[in-house]
């Protein structure tokens, strides 16, 4: 008899199969690298927190879910409020040498 399996429902091995070691290995390297983005998304969500935090900065959290969201999303809309975040920036008192 003929069943019927719905494609999400089937193991990744049916529906991607590396049969060689090499295959393997694309795979691994394709999940590293999606477990390092949102691990540096996530950093950088957390350091615009604590950054709009410490700089007095209205809504911190507001800026760290837009900027950690869109780099998740899509990467390049969160590039830019990142961007935008920091030119927006107090820049930092100069310190006068020989005082």
């Amino acid at each position: 008899m003929l069943e019927l399996v719905h494609p999400l429902s089937a193991p990744i091995e049916s529906l991607f199969p590396p049969t060689t070691a090499a295959g393997w290995l694309v795979v691994l390297a394709l999940i590293l690298f999606a477990g390092a983005y949102v691990g540096v998304c996530l950093l950088a969500a957390v350091w615009v927190r604590q950054d709009a935090g410490r700089t007095g900065r209205a809504r911190p959290t507001l800026w760290a879910g837009a900027v950690g969201l869109s780099l998740l999303g899509g990467g390049l809309v969160g590039l830019f409020l990142l961007v935008a975040y920091l030119w927006s920036r107090e820049p930092p008192h100069p310190s006068v040498i020989g005082e």
